[in-house]
């Protein structure tokens, strides 16, 4: 007679898992390599948002000199607090508008559409300024800038990530900075 093999039924009681102390080294092993990926996640993600931000004005300037080529009138882009009037202000953090202005007085008035707004929750608390004495970009009909070069800092904490330049012809361009530590003035 042959021994019978044992059936599941028959077998001695097994429990099959993981011990205290295998969860506790996968644990470990786990918050060692998300502490050492944290820095760079965290640089990756300000980097991409200082983008999306530079990205945002130089579309907005494009849009208010193809606006003012397209209308024959100026168009103006502007720091604005509440989306719908200009701040005679360097700092654009609390957002900026961009409006065709068929009166040629460089502000906003009611008759006047916004054209695009960005608030200051849509920068997510990077610093946004302006060349001191230019706080507007005015594009004239013929697509021209009116004034000298403007340029726009974007800013996370005192470190500049991107500027935003509009030349006199009025062509706009990003520009990254010269080096990774570069103080924003």
């Amino acid at each position: 007679m042959q021994a019978r093999k044992p059936t599941p039924r028959t077998q001695p009681h097994c429990i099959r898992g993981v011990t205290l102390i295998e969860v506790v080294i996968v644990v470990a092993i786990i918050g060692i390599v998300t502490a050492a990926a944290m820095p760079s996640m965290r640089s990756t993600l300000s980097n991409s948002h200082s983008t999306t931000v530079g990205n945002r004005l130089l579309a907005d300037l494009s849009l208010a000199r193809s606006e003012a080529i397209m209308s024959r009138m100026p168009a103006v882009v502007c720091p604005s607090s509440d989306r719908s009037t200009c701040s005679d202000s360097d700092d654009w953090s609390s957002g900026w508008i961009v409006f065709i202005d068929s009166d040629g007085n460089d502000q906003r008035s009611a008759s006047e559409p916004v054209l695009s707004a960005a608030s200051g929750s849509d920068l997510g608390g990077l610093q946004v300024k302006s060349t001191v004495d230019r706080t507007k970009a005015r594009f004239l009909p013929d697509g021209r800038s009116g004034g000298t070069n403007l340029s726009v800092r974007v800013c996370d904490g005192a470190k500049l990530t991107r500027s935003v330049v509009v030349n006199i012809s009025g062509r706009s361009r990003l520009e990254m900075p010269a080096t990774a530590q570069t103080a924003c003035d």
